[in-house]
């Protein structure tokens, strides 16, 4: 089985290659962007000494332009957030803490721009090479990320799946993600938030959320995620070249704040209360009518 790596870790991979941004956002603002990909898959962490994870050609150039598609998805967030100026004010407080207290209506005009874009989206925006069955297995067993974009309200970036890889339950605190599946195929399990502040049968803390999604994706897809729905998932990389999906994470991770937990399922709530809580929050998005129990799963901390 492969060895996953949580989506923190990813974040932290990414930060190694962010020392390597090379321009700048101009005048409106200060926010880094990244180098296109490297010509070479980027070392997951943990595999530094694995030769075979840097001999994958993924990309057709190096170069340190920055991606057309990059600047269009920049400009369109930018566009969204200016019309909500009636809602978010000049910092402080800072805009990402800011985006919680957005409504339903008022997230979805901040992703819809977004989401318009991504729709579009091919390998070929990416300067992508596709892997194939008999070149795949180069790439490793690990899940790694290429950062194309990380500013103060929006990070950018490209997950790559080798085949059955899995990226395990987890959530976006506080985030909206539009991602777009630019090869290959996955299989989402997704989960939307009922109680956060449950208890399990062993009086532990726990979550209570209805699966929301259970889906296999095929490239091209557009999918989103936002606080209040899908915003627990688990993907699993299907087919025999596994799968790239580029995200789009509004506002991005940090190490305060928005960090991200992982969980494990452990079981299913079958309180009496189960029935009213299903009829009060159900969407028609639901794949089951059933209450998941879920429990934060703490890892000890990692070093580079």
């Amino acid at each position: 089985m492969s060895r996953c790596l949580t989506v923190h870790r990813h974040m932290e991979v990414a930060a190694i290659h962010a020392k390597k941004a090379r321009t700048a956002l101009a005048a409106d603002d200060a926010d880094a962007i990244l180098p296109p990909s490297p010509a070479t898959a980027p070392v997951a962490a943990g595999d530094a000494t694995d030769p075979a994870a840097i001999t994958l050609k993924l990309f057709q150039t190096d170069s340190s332009n920055t991606l057309p598609c990059v600047h269009a998805l920049i400009k369109a967030h930018y566009h969204s957030m200016r019309s909500l100026r009636h809602v978010l004010v000049p910092p402080p407080p800072a805009l990402p803490l800011q985006f919680e207290g957005l409504t339903s209506q008022q997230v979805e005009q901040l992703t819809g721009p977004i989401r318009d874009v991504c729709e579009s989206l091919t390998t070929r925006d990416f300067s992508m090479v596709l892997p194939t069955s008999s070149n795949v297995h180069l790439m490793g067993s690990d899940v790694f990320y290429v950062s194309l974009y990380h500013g103060e309200t929006m990070m950018m970036g490209i997950f790559f799946m080798p085949p059955h890889a899995v990226i395990p339950l987890h959530d976006h605190p506080c985030m909206s993600v539009v991602s777009r599946v630019l090869y290959g195929a996955v299989h989402l399990k997704a989960y939307s938030i009922v109680d956060a502040n449950s208890t399990d049968d062993d009086g532990h803390h726990a979550l209570l959320a209805r699966r929301s999604r259970d889906k296999l994706l095929q490239a091209p897809c557009t999918m989103e995620l936002s606080p209040s729905h899908h915003n627990i998932h688990e993907l699993v990389a299907a087919g025999d070249i596994g799968c790239a999906i580029f995200d789009v994470m509004i506002p991005p991770y940090d190490d305060h704040h928005r960090h991200g937990n992982d969980y494990s399922l452990v079981g299913v709530h079958n309180s009496s209360s189960s029935s009213n809580s299903s009829s009060s929050s159900s969407s028609p998005d639901d794949v089951d009518a059933a209450l998941y129990v879920m429990r934060r799963v703490f890892k000890p901390a990692t070093s580079n």
